[in-house]
C-alpha cells in the first residue's frame, strides 16, 4: 500500500513539474512574440530611402478630386482615355515627351507643369521622403500647398458675336508675323486665326515705315474656328459699313450644353480658357482663364524611379 501511494505522489510531482515547464515556455514565447510585434521592421542596408539632397527621378499622374486626370508623365496613362478619363484642360507634355523627372530633393520640382506651385513644390518633396524605388504614394495637395486660389479677374464675360474689319492695315513686320509670308500686291493669303482668305491691296510708306493694306474676304455662312475649341459662323459681311472700312460679324456657336465641356484659345489674349457659362438671351458667354488646378484639392500619384546618393 505504501509503495502504491509513493508511486502516485511521484506521478503528481512529475505532472506539476511539467505544468510549470509549460507555463515558463508559454511566458517566454509570449515575450518573444510581443518583441516581434513591437520591434521596428527590419530594413536592408542596401535599400535606399529618399533623403534630403538625394538625386531622384519620379513619375506622376495628377487627378482632380473628381478622378479626372489633368496631367501625367506616363504615356500609357495619357493615351488611355477609357481607364483614365481626362479633364477638360488636360495637359499633354511639351513636345510629347514622357518619362521620369529628375529632382535634387530640397531644390524644388523643376518641371513646367509645377510652375506656380506653392514653395516650389515642397509638399511633394516632403511626401517623397522615405520612399523607395518603385514605391508609389498618393498625395492630396490643398490649394495653399498647390496652385493657390481662383483669380476672379481671369473670369471674363465675352460677346457671342464679334466684329472684324474688312480692310486692315499692318506694318510690314506685323504682316509677316501674322501671315508668315511677305506681302505681294493682289496676292492672296489665308488668315491663320480666322481661317478666311485675305487679298493684299496695297503696300505703302507709313509714318513708321512700310505698311500693308489688305482685305479680308469671308463669305456669309463660312464656319471657322478662331477660338480652336469651338466653331463660329460668319453671319454678315457688309463692305460699305463703318465708313467704307467694311464690317464682318461672326457668331460663336455656343449654348448651355457646352458649359464646362468646351475650351477655347483666345486669338486676342494669351491663354486657354474653359467655357463656364453661356447666356444666349444676353448674347454672352463666360470664359475662365484660371488653370483648373487652382482653388481645388488635387491628388498626385507619385512613383519613385531611381535614387542616387552622393
Amino acid at each position: 500500500m505504501y509503495r502504491i501511494k509513493r508511486d502516485q505522489r511521484s506521478a503528481v510531482d512529475a505532472f506539476a513539474a511539467l505544468v510549470v515547464v509549460l507555463i515558463i515556455i508559454a511566458g517566454v514565447m509570449g515575450v518573444l512574440l510581443y518583441s516581434q510585434m513591437t520591434a521596428e521592421p527590419h530594413k536592408s542596408p542596401d535599400v535606399l530611402e529618399v533623403e534630403e539632397r538625394d538625386e531622384i527621378e519620379f513619375t506622376y499622374t495628377g487627378y482632380l478630386m473628381n478622378t479626372l486626370v489633368f496631367d501625367t508623365m506616363i504615356e500609357d496613362v495619357a493615351i488611355d482615355n477609357d481607364t483614365y478619363p481626362k479633364s477638360l484642360l488636360f495637359e499633354w507634355p511639351e513636345e510629347g515627351v514622357f518619362g521620369a523627372i529628375p529632382v535634387t530633393v530640397g531644390d524644388g520640382v523643376p518641371h513646367y507643369t509645377f510652375e506656380g506651385m506653392a514653395r516650389n513644390g515642397e509638399v511633394l518633396e516632403i511626401a517623397m521622403l522615405g520612399m523607395q524605388v518603385n514605391q508609389t504614394k498618393s498625395v492630396v495637395v490643398h490649394p495653399d500647398d498647390g496652385f493657390g486660389d481662383v483669380d476672379p479677374s481671369k473670369i471674363v464675360t465675352l460677346s457671342l458675336t464679334e466684329t472684324r474689319d474688312i480692310a486692315e492695315t499692318l506694318s510690314w513686320g506685323d504682316f509677316g508675323e501674322r501671315f508668315l509670308v511677305p506681302p505681294v500686291v493682289n496676292g492672296t493669303v489665308t488668315d491663320p486665326v480666322w481661317g478666311w482668305d485675305a487679298r493684299v491691296s496695297a503696300v505703302q510708306e507709313g509714318p513708321l515705315g512700310p505698311e500693308v493694306t489688305f482685305l479680308n474676304l469671308p463669305e456669309v455662312g463660312d464656319i471657322i474656328t478662331p477660338y480652336v475649341g469651338f466653331k463660329s459662323k460668319v453671319i454678315s459681311v457688309e463692305s460699305g459699313a463703318n465708313g467704307g472700312i467694311g464690317e464682318i460679324i461672326v457668331e460663336h456657336l455656343l449654348d448651355s450644353g457646352d458649359v464646362n465641356k468646351v475650351m477655347g484659345d483666345s486669338p486676342h489674349e494669351e491663354g486657354i480658357f474653359a467655357v463656364v457659362g453661356v447666356n444666349q438671351v444676353a448674347g454672352t458667354f463666360v470664359a475662365d482663364f484660371n488653370s483648373e488646378k487652382v482653388g481645388v484639392d488635387l491628388l498626385y500619384e507619385i512613383t519613385i524611379v531611381s535614387i542616387t546618393r552622393r
